[in-house]
């Protein structure tokens, strides 16, 4: 018999009988309701002694940053959650009049405005939360990757909570009082402040209150109860090692949920066959929070059935000229919005999601679709996904981060990058007028992701750094990997190393292995030295090297440069603890 603890999340504050109660698991403590509430009111006090109407939240954990958040609306201020705190963004929060202080992880050489602290209280705090006001503010990137600001009302949360609790999606075969959550996700995005943050602390279930970075951790805090919730996402699911212990996770997770991001067919594959179950997988966005919901099933012979969508509770829908159009309490009004999103109806009640809408951007005064430019590169067998945007330079020039498939890493291995770039824009030639076509490319072996699994054009735009590592995968596994390194004469590292004849630093040769093993193998400690070092030949600029990469028992890491004659360049053992 399941038992709901569940409680509309504008009295979740209300609730005295669960002061005794676990609220938070963290490592070395336990954080109970009635701690909770006062800490709540620490912050309500702060932030009401300092007169902000709207201040910056970033907390170093669920318990964290649900304490800054419920304190900021109980003295009904607004609460802005950015998606990070780099120099980048505090600039942006401050440059704009984003808001007046911050609570939390800001560092305060950076974030110049004041840094507001929780104010000692033993005192609870007891306040309903006024869902009419419009107290929370999130950022999204839109088609060309400048970050959107997203006003919520409360009320516009609390009813996609209330829908998530309505529909838990076997969530419910068990009590909240047997159930705790843990998440790979953050609570800064709106997909985990819904699920991580408010919907665990609605229904008073237990939380595990750091992020999981890696899935080592994950198996590890496995341990600490008999049944968990697994709030996901595609950039972590579709990457689980198969080396650890999965069999015995298998009965401790009864339900996972996904969402930021398409699963595909082999990621769904890929997690069924470790954990015998297949995600919950949402649809949405954070303007439009959550639209519909689907879980794939797999047959024995590794068939997927049950790919069409479900609406949400509460969530109206129809298609006009191929796209979803929605009508919710989610939403800003009353109204139905078009969404991006291509469907085809399959009844009243289910669609099929094709795809998203064209995203249109100008180059040179001329429309360019960056959905064409990426599907006519995905279509090549040379490549096998893609990424176009523009940069932030003063042109705004066309950019496109690209994963070459095995016949494009033996293209760039024969005859170097350039002659891959040069095939690809004769390609796009002949469908994009040539002042339209991208000026610059970046090859890797994974498109890089946020913890949504999102791409984001920030990340991929650090890809063009100067200092950033040009590699491809040849090949790779759980415990090995062979990389193309691309060592552009730009690279900066060749500046005074030495006049008038440069040559690779090895100490540069060392950092990027280190980076690379840190990227492929997770869960690497510090760097603690570097064993049997042996440097045979120079690597000159504009040349094309392999580094292989092999993960030992020890959690050692052993590397080796060499050309792509096989001349060896450089090897070593990276040490870490």
């Amino acid at each position: 018999m399941t038992h709901s603890l569940f409680v509309y999340t504008s009295e979740l504050l209300t609730r005295p009988e669960l002061d005794e109660r676990t609220c938070v698991l963290l490592p070395g403590q336990v954080k109970t309701w009635g701690q909770f509430v006062r800490d709540v009111n620490g912050w309500k006090l702060a932030f009401q002694a300092g007169g902000f109407q709207r201040v910056a939240l970033y907390g170093e954990n669920v318990y964290d940053s649900a304490a800054q958040l419920f304190g900021a609306w109980a003295a009904k201020v607004t609460a802005v959650l950015p998606s990070d705190t780099s120099p980048g963004t505090c600039r942006r929060l401050i440059e704009q009049g984003v808001v007046e202080a911050a609570a939390g992880r800001f560092h305060p050489d950076v974030f110049t405005l004041p840094i507001v602290t929780p104010l000692p209280t033993q005192e609870p705090c007891r306040d309903r939360f006024d869902e009419n006001l419009p107290l929370v503010e999130l950022f999204t990137s839109g088609s060309t990757g400048e970050p959107s600001r997203i006003v919520k009302r409360l009320r516009q949360l609390f009813v996609e909570v209330q829908s998530i609790e309505t529909r838990r999606h076997g969530a419910n075969a068990v009590s909240d009082s047997d159930t705790c959550i843990i998440s790979t996700v953050s609570q800064q995005h709106i997909y985990g402040l819904l699920f991580f943050l408010l919907w665990s602390f609605s229904s008073a279930r237990i939380v595990w209150g750091e992020r999981i970075e890696y899935p080592e951790q994950l198996i590890e805090r496995l341990s600490l109860a008999p049944n968990w919730i697994w709030i996901a996402s595609p950039a972590h699911l579709k990457r689980l090692p198969t080396h650890l212990d999965w069999e015995g996770a298998r009965s401790k997770i009864s339900t996972i949920y996904s969402s930021g991001g398409p699963l595909f067919e082999e990621g769904l594959l890929h997690v069924h066959q470790l954990l015998g179950k297949t995600p919950v997988e949402l649809l949405g966005s954070s303007e439009s929070g959550g639209i519909a919901w689907r879980q794939r099933a797999v047959d024995a012979d590794a068939r997927i059935s049950g790919t069409a969508w479900q609406a949400l509770p509460a969530v109206q829908w129809r298609c006009e000229n191929g796209l979803l159009v929605i009508r919710s309490p989610q939403l800003t009004s009353d109204n139905w919005e078009t969404t991006s999103d291509k469907i085809v109806p399959l009844d009243e009640h289910a669609f099929e999601h094709v795809g998203r809408a064209d995203r249109i951007v100008k180059i040179e005064e001329k429309r360019v679709s960056l959905s064409q430019i990426e599907n006519l590169l995905t279509a090549d067998p040379l490549i096998e996904t893609a990424k176009a945007f523009q940069l932030k330079d003063p042109k705004r020039s066309l950019a496109v981060v690209a994963c070459p498939s095995r016949e494009g890493v033996r293209l760039m291995r024969t005859h170097g990058k350039s002659t891959l770039v040069k095939t690809l824009k004769n390609l796009l030639g002949q469908h994009v007028e040539r002042v339209c076509l991208p000026r610059y490319w970046r090859f890797t072996w994974a498109l890089p992701e946020n913890s949504m699994g999102k791409t984001t054009v920030d990340a991929a735009e650090r890809l063009f750094e100067p200092t950033a590592v040009q590699a491809v995968a040849q090949e790779r596994d759980a415990t090995h990997a062979t990389l193309l390194i691309t060592v552009a004469r730009s690279c900066p590292y060749f500046e005074g190393h030495f006049p008038n004849f440069p040559i690779l630093p090895g100490v540069t040769q060392l950092d990027w292995a280190d980076r690379l093993a840190r990227q492929l193998f997770p869960g690497r400690g510090r760097l603690a030295g570097v064993k049997t070092l042996k440097f045979m030949q120079p690597v000159f600029p504009n040349s094309t090297v392999v580094l292989d990469l092999t993960l030992r028992d020890d959690g050692s890491v052993d590397f080796a440069y060499a050309s792509t004659s096989d001349e060896p360049h450089a090897k070593g053992r990276l040490l870490y603890v």
